[in-house]
């Protein structure tokens, strides 16, 4: 993700982005283990951060998939959509914590576990500016700084607040990324 700081940006956080009503953040699902999750298969699942993928940055369902009961009441707000970044905010392996997927397309029934947060951006544009910042070397760091003794935990809160650069120009940067995904 660093190619990112080899355009000319600009500073903002996602504090002001949510001001500005540019991205919305959304916490994962709390369910009723016993009541809700079943064994088999069902249509109404929760992504859990063993999904989302380091290597391709894309959500992976050969991992753990937990399924819910088919009637459980779906909210729509944290069904998994076109170009929602997934952020894993607690897990008790670092390599998990603050780890990153853009969902390529709406998954419906597809849901967010308690320990992930959807980072929905207003455009495809600043989504895939954001996950690519989210990416980066500096945003790592600041990850690794949040180790803790069994849990490691981030606060959307605090991330919300830090300062991140975003390209000014979008259309370049998308036109990069493109290049680079042929390669």
């Amino acid at each position: 993700g660093d190619f990112i700081d080899d355009f000319d940006c600009f500073d903002t956080s996602l504090s002001e982005l949510i001001k500005e009503k540019k991205v919305l953040t959304i916490s994962g699902l709390t369910y009723n283990k016993t009541d809700d999750e079943v064994p088999e298969e069902t249509t109404v699942r929760v992504l859990t951060a063993s999904n989302l993928s380091l290597r391709t940055g894309l959500l992976e369902f050969g991992n753990k998939m937990i399924h819910l009961r088919e009637d459980y009441p779906v909210d729509k707000n944290i069904e998994i959509r076109e170009n929602d970044i997934i952020m894993c905010m607690s897990s008790g392996s670092l390599s998990h914590l603050g780890k990153v997927s853009l969902s390529d397309k709406l998954y419906p029934k597809l849901l967010i576990g308690g320990f992930l947060n959807i980072i929905r951006a207003d455009s495809k544009e600043l989504a895939v500016a954001l996950y690519y910042r989210f990416m980066s070397q500096k945003f790592r760091e600041y990850v690794f700084s949040k180790k803790g003794q069994n849990i490691n935990n981030l606060k959307m809160s605090e991330i919300a607040n830090i300062k991140i650069n975003l390209p000014k120009d979008f259309n370049a940067f998308i036109q990069k990324v493109e290049e680079l995904k042929k390669k």
